[in-house]
């Protein structure tokens, strides 16, 4: 008995001392770089990347910079200046990290929009993988301090199916948490202990890996042709339907903590490479594609019904809208997957808000 007791006590202490190592450890020097902790936003301030790719319409070696802010752009400028304030936020599609400085769509924007008002400042405030749930908790914590004039809001893309999945109330670890100390308590404990925030970040970064596309390049001449059955079109669209009111309430949180501070907020359709038309570069029907055994037509009603609902937010609250998913031309010059941009596409792009947002700023003078 004493000696069972003894095995399972140096366990226990053994445990309990290998885990007060590592919070130390990741106190001192944390290797993973999340940017989540808990239900706090951790935003890598004057962090300079090189990430290096083999993907067509990207860079060999792409230079990013993190501002004192944690964005990508220009420094804040003097208060004495009084430029025109902007910040887009955004998932990935929006932080474009594969892109170097002045090549990301808010930057090329920022460029553009110069022309017609000189002093303007704009800044970069996407970040992989982020949902309007992360939005929410960027502004109230990063952004609303700095009262911008405009904030753009490039939302959709991780709204589906992520909007399902990635939540903190389905990620599969909280599932089994949150019975035993609830949802406050276990974002109260990853706010403080680095150890238990990088154990969670790094199961859900594995399982969202199996459910979500990655940064990889996309030959639609090499995919399948496919089309979906009715019942496997209703069923890929009725993902959307579960998230609409969910969403829509997120998108009236975001509009209204804007305007609480007398800023504008702006909102913005996602586009996708696959779906009705022809690939002007290969001539494949960007409708017939297969991916997961999933026609290109379906994957981007899937999207547009979410776009609906982001459209409709928009008229409800009478914010602006950016119908970017409208606009931008499908091409595989301008995507290298389904919703990322080559540097051809960020540069479309950045010049296609500028024309739109040109006229939004326009009408409010």
């Amino acid at each position: 008995m004493k000696t069972w007791f003894f095995r399972l006590f140096s366990l226990l202490a053994g445990t309990l001392a290998s885990l007060l190592i590592a919070e130390v450890v990741l106190r001192l020097h944390d290797p993973f770089g999340f940017r989540n902790r808990g239900d706090t936003i951790v935003l890598p301030r004057y962090k300079k990347y090189d990430f290096t790719t083999a993907i067509r319409g990207l860079p060999e070696v792409a230079h990013v910079r993190k501002n004192s802010l944690g964005f990508r752009g220009p420094e804040p400028p003097d208060e004495s200046e009084e430029p025109l304030s902007i910040i887009a936020v955004g998932g990935s599609t929006t932080e474009c990290l594969f892109l170097s400085e002045g090549a990301d769509w808010p930057a090329v924007m920022a460029t553009h929009l110069s022309h017609s008002f000189p002093n303007t400042w704009v800044n970069n405030a996407g970040i992989d993988g982020h949902s309007t749930r992360g939005h929410i908790a960027l502004v109230e914590q990063a952004i609303q301090p700095l009262r911008p004039d405009i904030v753009v809001f490039y939302i959709g893309i991780n709204e589906t199916p992520g909007d399902l999945l990635t939540g903190s109330e389905r990620n599969f670890i909280f599932d089994e948490l949150r019975f035993v100390i609830g949802r406050d308590g276990i974002m109260s404990l990853m706010r403080y202990s680095h150890v238990l925030s990088a154990a969670y970040n790094l199961a859900n970064m594995y399982y969202l890996k199996s459910i979500t596309a990655e940064h990889d390049e996309v030959d639609v001449m090499a995919l399948g042709v496919a089309e979906a059955t009715e019942d496997a079109r209703k069923q890929h669209l009725a993902t959307v339907d579960a998230l609409a009111d969910g969403y829509t309430e997120r998108i009236r949180t975001l509009v209204g903590m804007v305007r609480s501070w007398g800023g504008l907020p702006v909102l913005a359709t996602q586009p996708l490479l696959l779906g009705p038309g022809i690939d002007p570069v290969t001539g494949v029907d960007l409708a017939k594609v297969s991916i997961d055994h999933l026609d290109g037509l379906t994957r981007w009603q899937r999207l547009e019904r979410v776009n609906n609902i982001t459209r409709a937010a928009a008229r409800t609250l009478g914010a602006p809208l950016l119908d970017i998913a409208t606009r931008l031309t499908r091409s595989s010059a301008y995507f290298y997957d389904l919703v990322h941009y080559t540097e051809a596409g960020a540069a479309a792009l950045g010049e296609l808000f500028a024309a739109e947002l040109s006229l939004v700023i326009k009408r409010q003078n």
